[in-house]
């Protein structure tokens, strides 16, 4: 009887031992995973400097071919029921728009998708005089029969001068 209750107290402290280990890898993980959130927030606050000194370096040319991709974005990406071809029409090339597809939800869905973003944050590519690559990520929010999803979008915009106006030529979209 004697041995069973030394074998128990035994087996006991054991796992008292294997917990007190568990929970000390535990802190320990907290720890690093606290030290990787503070890097994080400094490389962004240092991004969202680069990205502020950007903005005020940027010409007059590119501040209005954003204004346009941003539009694009929110005419296309935006939508009750779907994109309004008119809306978007203004803001794309000839070529683009005949790549787009606008095809009719309500048939598909009834009462037919509503779409919006939010979340949009703007990156610089390369420019010239004329053309002017841009690289957008966004949060789509879709809601098809009172079911809301939500993805992550990262588009890239390939913008060129046309007849003196800034327009969107060429799009190439992931969404995870």
């Amino acid at each position: 009887m004697k041995v069973l209750q030394l074998v128990t107290i035994g087996i006991l402290v054991i796992l008292l031992f294997v917990v007190v280990q568990i929970n000390q890898d535990l802190r320990d993980e907290r720890k690093q995973t606290k030290e990787e959130i503070n890097a994080l927030k400094e490389e962004l606050n240092s991004t969202k400097e680069t990205l502020a000194s950007q903005t005020s370096l940027m010409t007059s040319p590119q501040q209005k071919a954003i204004s346009v991709a941003e539009n694009f974005v929110h005419s296309y990406f935006g939508y009750n029921k779907q994109p309004e071809k008119e809306e978007v029409d203004k803001y794309v090339t000839e070529t683009l728009m005949q790549n787009l597809t606008f095809q009719e939800s309500e048939r598909k869905y009834p009462g037919g998708v509503n779409s919006n973003i939010s979340d949009l944050t703007v990156y610089y590519g390369k420019h010239t005089s004329t053309t002017q690559t841009l690289f957008f990520t966004f949060n789509n929010r879709f809601i098809v029969s009172d079911v809301t999803s939500s993805i992550s979008s990262y588009l890239r915009v390939d913008m060129i001068k046309e007849h003196n106006k800034w327009k969107v030529d060429d799009i190439s979209l992931n969404q995870f």
